[in-house]
């Protein structure tokens, strides 16, 4: 019982001991200059009792201002001199954060109790509203994070210019953070300089705001070139950024330029036939230097055009039918056709496109991809990956070397640039998961532009959801990204071998290209028949040609149509077929028939769901205890 009432006794002696520590008296002169800086002189007289206050006191200052447009930029603080009673006194600072901590004393001296005055005298600048119907003065004057009652505030604003009162607009706010409470006067002594004094005390964490306006153009405002220079000083990290860029771009570029740039001799005389011994889809895996859905959609058009394969499309999914042995359909077939043909209907004659059927057509189409891959990957054409991976390499760099200049510069917290690495890391595993359904899907929706598109709509959807969606960060992400993707597809390149099937190639894409729109231009031309419209059907598709070469033959059987003699490929049966619209059948069957492949092609994946001005009277947010300039707080040690 003693023990409990002595330990009673003794936290009542030691909180009422530290109450006895507080700030008698703060008081701030501020000096305003014409050229917007700041001359303040803070002076503080305090209660020591060695419990906080041992060696002195430190003083908290924001080195970060929100301005009226809530955007967040440094401001400058220069410490001038400091006092203990009329004397320098020493004093060491130390960055905690956004803010400077001004330590005043010494380590090794401990001071007898009793009373202090510090003042510290410092000049700042940026800290003056430039609104749009007047300039003013928003100020934290004493700062909101003292953990000591302060007896009396109070502070003299001294203005470059005379002004008459009435004119001159001045607001007051006390108490904690954000508080509107207006225990203190404001009075003019005289037309440049005004006062004011709280009437009450303020508890720990309290502290008094001011705010004085004058008319515009009394103080000129930073100039676009000034503002500009201050930009530049606080976003470090955008000049980083803009750098690294810069650095990723020039390496792609020289790579490209060397080892990716096209070196195909101008082809401007079409070729109307394809190259020799290149099935469809061949010619499909390399004039798109990789394998996609459309390749085997290709092959399989291409089976059906030489009468081994019937194609019809039902209510839901396409069927497709065997029609011949795959002994009797191997002369007929290409090496690449045949491996498909016969391992699709190893088991089945007939096969439906759906998800129960997804093992073998992945099965297919991984062997299909790998057979193309070692005809021709290296032999007719490089993807130079490795120079790739290096460029990938570079650009993590990129991305963590300006993370780290804008933590270390203050513009980002802490913690970004762990949250950044997570972030990236886990933002290329979702790309490499999700953003490969967003591409194919895209690639089979659009059209001309489609592989562009789908190169650049995954990365961009991750970098919204990761990123936010209109930042610096963002932009930046997005920048590296697209050079990646770009250069990734650029730097794929033709080798000796393969330029001559790369240039025969084009002279097909500009004979379908041409056919349709002038036939003068074509020099011996094969027949409009349906035999050449079928037969070059499938090369059509390899080349994203599909559309201009049904709109080749439209017309030529609408002739046909009108004499009685309507014509239908007989390998395939659906109700999109249209004799008089073969624009839209090539187009319909290229773009179902890849979706279809595409859809069970992959493992199937569950869905997921991935201011203002300081005077109260300011039409948007209005002041408080806080707000402004200036502001931090202290306390002792």
């Amino acid at each position: 019982m003693y023990k409990v009432l002595w330990f009673i006794l003794g936290l009542s002696f030691s909180i009422e001991t530290l109450a006895l520590e507080k700030i008698l008296n703060y008081h701030s002169d501020i000096h305003i200059q014409l050229d917007g800086s700041m001359m303040v002189t803070e002076t503080i007289k305090v209660v020591a009792e060695n419990i906080k206050i041992s060696r002195g006191i430190y003083r908290d200052f924001p080195l970060k201002y929100r301005g009226s447009n809530n955007d967040t930029y440094k401001v400058d603080f220069t410490l001038l001199d400091v006092k203990r009673d009329g004397r320098s006194e020493s004093f060491h600072t130390k960055r905690i954060n956004d803010d400077i901590r001004i330590y005043i004393g010494q380590k090794n001296y401990i001071l007898p109790p009793g009373e202090y005055t510090y003042s510290l005298k410092y000049k700042t600048n940026r800290q003056l509203r430039f609104l749009a119907e007047h300039d003013e003065l928003y100020w934290n004057v004493t700062g909101n994070g003292w953990n000591f009652r302060i007896e009396k505030a109070s502070a003299t604003v001294h203005l470059p210019f005379n002004i008459g009162a009435e004119v001159l607009q001045m607001e007051f706010y006390t108490g904690i953070l954000g508080s509107r409470e207006k225990q203190a006067t404001a009075n003019i002594l005289s037309k440049n300089k005004v006062a004011f004094t709280t009437t009450e005390f303020l508890p720990p964490h309290a502290g008094l705001s001011i705010v004085v306006g004058w008319p515009k153009n009394l103080i000129a405002a930073p100039d676009n070139k000034q503002k500009f220079n201050w930009w530049l000083r606080d976003n470090p990290q955008v000049i980083a950024a803009f750098v690294s860029v810069l650095i990723l771009f020039l390496f792609y570029y020289i790579t490209w330029h060397r080892i990716g740039r096209d070196k195909l001799s101008p082809v401007t005389i079409p070729i109307y036939e394809p190259p020799e011994n290149y099935s469809p889809s061949a010619c499909r895996f390399i004039w798109n230097m990789g394998y996609d859905p459309k390749t085997f959609a290709t092959c399989l058009v291409s089976i059906a055009v030489k009468g081994c394969l019937a194609i019809s499309k039902g209510d839901k999914h396409y069927i497709l039918a065997m029609l011949k042995m795959a002994d009797e359909a191997k002369p007929l077939l290409t090496r690449d056709e045949y491996l498909v043909y016969s391992t699709l209907f190893k088991d089945d004659e007939y096969l439906v496109i759906n998800a129960d059927n997804q093992a073998i057509f992945s099965s297919t189409i991984s062997k299909h991809s790998k057979a193309l891959e070692e005809d021709y990957d290296k032999k007719v054409f490089r993807k130079n990956r490795g120079w790739a991976i290096f460029g990938f390499i570079l650009s993590i760099i990129a991305v963590l070397t300006t993370t780290i200049v804008g933590t270390f510069y203050g513009q980002f917290e802490a913690s970004t640039l762990p949250v950044t690495i997570v972030s990236v890391v886990v933002f290329f595993m979702m790309y490499f998961i999700i953003g490969r359904y967003l591409y194919r899907w895209l690639l089979n929706k659009l059209r001309r532009y489609g592989r562009f598109v789908a190169n650049i709509a995954p990365p961009l959807v991750l970098v919204v959801l990761f990123f936010g969606f209109i930042s610096f960060y963002s932009i930046f992400i997005v920048s590296i990204l697209a050079l990646n993707v770009v250069f990734f597809e650029l730097l794929k390149a033709p080798t000796l071998a393969g330029r001559r099937v790369y240039e025969e190639l084009t002279g097909l894409h500009h004979y379908i290209d041409i056919a349709e729109k002038d036939e003068l231009q074509l020099r011996h031309p094969p027949g409009r028949t349906p035999q050449t419209y079928e037969r070059l059907l499938p090369f059509s598709l390899a080349l994203d040609m599909e559309n201009i070469w049904g709109q080749g033959f439209s017309k030529t059987f609408e002739k046909v149509k009108a004499q009685a003699a309507s014509y239908h490929p007989s390998w395939y049966d659906g109700s999109d077929w249209n004799d008089g619209d073969f624009t839209h059948f090539n187009s319909s069957l290229s773009d179902n028939i890849s979706t279809a492949i595409s859809s069970v092609s992959s493992n199937p994946t569950s869905s997921s769901n991935f201011s203002s001005s300081g005077f109260s009277s300011s039409s948007s947010s209005s002041g408080g205890s806080g707000g402004g300039g200036g502001g931090g707080g202290g306390g002792g040690w």
